[in-house]
């Protein structure tokens, strides 16, 4: 049904929830002070514009019904299309039956395409749909979900078989996967579900994908997104005939404030501790530093044990400055970036950061390698530090500037926190969620 919304006040807010989204062609106003403005995704419009949309009912959600229908009624609206906010239950037929949304994630683990799947199905939960989330193997991710009451299911077959082939993934009205590596269970699907797909990959990601086999699926009723243009290039360059859209990441406001003041210039890195990350590299460049520069600061790497970690290891337990946490929570993550004064991404491929992000929400300058996608948002010596990727030299000279210019770097970290609000806040990210689930619906 197609309804027109008259009204954006608090009769609105108390009953808005009862309509669907889908279902709304307009939403107009007659305070010109509002009209223009956007409520829910909607350009409040006029009246007058609002009803020239093609409609089955019009709402009208304000208590001046008496005033607002003989407005409608002189517009030649007919009487029997004009519904009022205690005839909302005849609008609820679609709203009632909550869209079923099954979430597939490749793992569980806690990961940046994990979290930031994790966020997104917390939107999902939050605005009414009835989500369930996949996987082919447990780890930490599932408690974050589970202390929604979100519907989970483990099945390891999620590993090996498509979609047709799993029957219970035919239960719903739109599924999405997470990442490129579970690709296999696009080659054989129900075209009429509709499909979205979230790609976190940059070009490493798919040493764990057969290009041959992407070239397979179907792209009918299939919806690609991409976090950004690293991991977009990285897509297209193996399917040029497609153009995904991006959707970046969401990134919550959960800064702690600072209480103390370090007595060491703290440097931080966050993320699997091996040589992808460039954790060489950074050994190397603190390496670099003068001895009396080393005293002035402390190194701490957080992250899980990777592929090369043993030779990492070594190498960082023979310099004094530094400190091995080990894999941490989010939680943690979250409390050891409100002690940073920098933090290091010298990644040799990433496809954004989510850590740099992260840290941009807590006003913490970041020096990054010019391999992270999240360069693309940022310009250098203003909202971060770029270096060249595999240049020791020139992240030793980084490190060494922050060292020694602290309000400067200070100051970067307080311009960086624009652009997480303008590109990475968790608002930004529901709209954008929001409106393509609107668009693929």
């Amino acid at each position: 049904m197609k309804i027109i919304i008259i009204g954006v006040g608090e009769y609105y807010k108390r009953y808005k929830s009862y309509i669907s989204d889908d279902d709304i062609v307009a939403i107009a106003d007659n305070d010109i002070a509002k009209q223009g403005s956007i409520v829910d995704g909607f350009t409040v419009l006029s009246v007058e514009m609002a009803i020239r949309k093609k409609y089955d009912k019009i709402l009208i959600l304000t208590r001046l019904f008496n005033e607002i229908t003989s407005q409608l009624l002189s517009l030649g609206v007919d009487a029997n299309d004009i519904l009022y906010h205690y005839e909302v239950s005849q609008l609820t037929r679609t709203n009632n039956v909550k869209k079923r949304v099954l979430v597939i994630s490749d793992e569980f683990k806690l990961s940046g395409a994990q979290i930031a799947l994790e966020r997104m199905i917390e939107i999902l939960n939050k605005n009414g749909y009835k989500v369930t989330v996949a996987s082919n193997g447990d780890g930490l991710l599932r408690e974050l979900i589970w202390e929604n009451r979100i519907s989970i299911i483990i099945d390891s077959e999620l590993s090996i078989k498509s979609l047709k082939d799993l029957k219970w993934t035919q239960d719903f009205d739109l599924i999405i996967v997470n990442t490129a590596v579970p690709y296999h269970l696009l080659m054989n699907r129900d075209i009429e579900i509709p499909v979205m797909w979230w790609i976190h990959e940059c070009e490493e990601g798919y040493r764990y994908v057969l290009d041959r086999d992407l070239k397979k699926i179907d792209t009918r009723n299939l919806f690609i997104f991409c976090v950004s243009n690293t991991a977009k290039r990285a897509f297209v360059k193996r399917l040029p005939n497609i153009n995904p859209k991006l959707l970046p990441v969401g990134i919550p406001d959960l800064c702690y404030q600072r209480e103390t003041v370090n007595s060491k210039y703290r440097f931080v890195m966050i993320g699997e501790v091996c040589t992808l990350k460039g954790h060489d590299l950074i050994v190397d460049a603190i390496n670099k530093l003068y001895e009396e520069e080393k005293r002035k600061c402390e190194f701490i790497f957080a992250g899980r044990k990777e592929n090369n970690f043993t030779q990492i290891k070594k190498d960082l337990e023979k310099i004094p400055c530094v400190t091995l946490l080990g894999e941490i929570s989010s939680a943690e993550v979250d409390k050891l970036l409100a002690t940073a004064d920098v933090l290091i991404c010298a990644s040799r491929m990433e496809s954004l950061s989510m850590v740099v992000v992260e840290a941009m929400s807590h006003n913490v300058p970041a020096i990054i390698s010019s391999e992270a996608g999240i360069v693309d948002y940022i310009t250098d010596g203003d909202t971060a530090l770029v270096f060249q990727s595999e240049n020791v030299d020139a992240l030793t000279e980084k490190i060494r500037w922050c060292i020694n210019n602290k309000e400067e770097a200070a100051q970067i970290g307080y311009k960086s926190n624009s652009i997480y609000r303008t590109y990475f806040g968790m608002n930004v990210f529901e709209k954008n969620v929001l409106n393509i689930l609107r668009e693929i619906q």
